[in-house]
């Protein structure tokens, strides 16, 4: 069984004998990936008409008072007035977990599926690069998944602290994509890149379909 942080998904040895590909012993970072090399390795499609997110007046909420002084506060705690990779953490934390909660407790209200949050989760696959064979790591900071399996999200959030940040969630997102189409369940995968100040939003869709929403406060 794999850990609890990593799972691999990969190329069964009948097939890497058949491909036509030459095999390359080595492994690539979606630091290395841009946003257009992981839609061609996932064979995905980038839409900018169709938008998943119709958000009506009711779904836009004011932003909660108590978490708004959680916010307020992180920066004075660190002694950082700028944004720092620590502030972003810790408002990413802070936001995640007070959205979570508040879909738990309505879920438990409604009786509906257990969600829970699954921090620094590791996925690999053996993917097609120029031509050659190779292991692509992503990671996700933040997933929403069921009880039963981290691997049943249709959630990811990444921090946006690094280079590739969007290029590693959209590969995350294209490997559980992936999964849940070999499983014959509902692909649709929704993703967040966010320095807690901007929001770049993703969506694949059950046709491989790619789109991108940016919001910055």
């Amino acid at each position: 069984m794999p850990s609890d942080s990593s799972y691999s998904l990969t190329t069964s040895s009948t097939e890497r004998q058949s491909t036509e590909y030459d095999w390359l012993d080595a492994t690539i970072s979606t630091s290395q990936l841009s946003v257009s090399d992981v839609e061609s390795i996932f064979q995905l499609k980038r839409v900018t008409r169709r938008k998943p997110w119709r958000l009506s007046k009711q779904d836009c909420l004011n932003l909660p008072a108590q978490l708004y002084e959680k916010l307020q506060n992180i920066p004075v705690v660190l002694g950082q007035p700028e944004p720092s990779k620590a502030s972003c953490r810790l408002r990413l934390d802070a936001i995640i977990i007070d959205c979570l909660g508040s879909e738990q407790e309505a879920a438990s209200t409604a009786q509906g599926e257990k969600m829970k949050l699954v921090l620094d989760q590791h996925l690999s696959e053996e993917v097609i690069f120029q031509n050659k064979l190779v292991k692509l790591h992503a990671t996700a900071d933040y997933s929403v998944a069921s009880d039963e399996s981290y691997l049943d999200t249709h959630l990811v959030l990444v921090r946006a602290a690094t280079k590739g940040s969007i290029s590693n969630c959209l590969a995350y997102m294209a490997m559980v994509h992936k999964h849940h189409k070999q499983k014959k369940r509902d692909a649709v995968v929704y993703g967040c890149c966010s320095d807690s100040h901007s929001f770049e939003f993703l969506c694949i869709d059950n046709k491989a379909r790619v789109c991108l929403l940016s919001v910055s406060y």
